[in-house]
C-alpha cells in the first residue's frame, strides 16, 4: 500500500491475483490508503482462494471494514458514481463498503 500512496489521481484500481502471487497486506495500511482517495475511488480486490489459505485474513479485512466503513448492501449496479468504494470477492461472494 505505502507504493501506492503516491498515486493521487488513481480512479479506479482492480487488484485481481491467483493465491499463490498473494501476500497479506498491512489491513490498516490499507484503510488508510482507501479514506486518503479523492471522492469517487473504487478499489476491486479479487483473490481466488480455493483451499482457504487466507480465510482467517479475510475474516479480519472484513471486521475491520466493517468498523471503518459502510457496508452497501444494495446491488452493485445501484452503486452511486461518484461514490468511493472498496468491493472485495469473499470466496466468489462480493462484498462492498463505500467510505465517507
Amino acid at each position: 500500500m505505502a507504493k501506492l500512496q503516491g498515486f493521487n489521481q488513481l480512479g479506479l484500481l482492480i487488484f485481481c491475483v491467483c493465491d499463490y502471487q498473494f501476500e497479506p497486506f498491512d489491513i490498516n495500511e490499507f484503510v488508510t490508503f482507501v479514506k486518503t482517495r479523492r471522492r469517487g475511488f473504487k478499489m476491486e480486490i479479487m483473490v481466488p482462494d480455493n483451499k482457504r489459505k487466507f480465510e482467517s485474513y479475510y475474516l479480519e479485512l472484513k471486521r475491520i471494514l466493517d468498523q471503518q466503513f459502510t457496508r452497501f448492501v444494495d446491488p452493485l449496479d445501484k452503486l452511486p458514481k461518484n461514490m468511493t468504494y472498496v468491493l472485495i470477492f469473499f470466496y466468489k461472494h462480493p462484498l462492498c463498503w463505500t467510505v465517507s
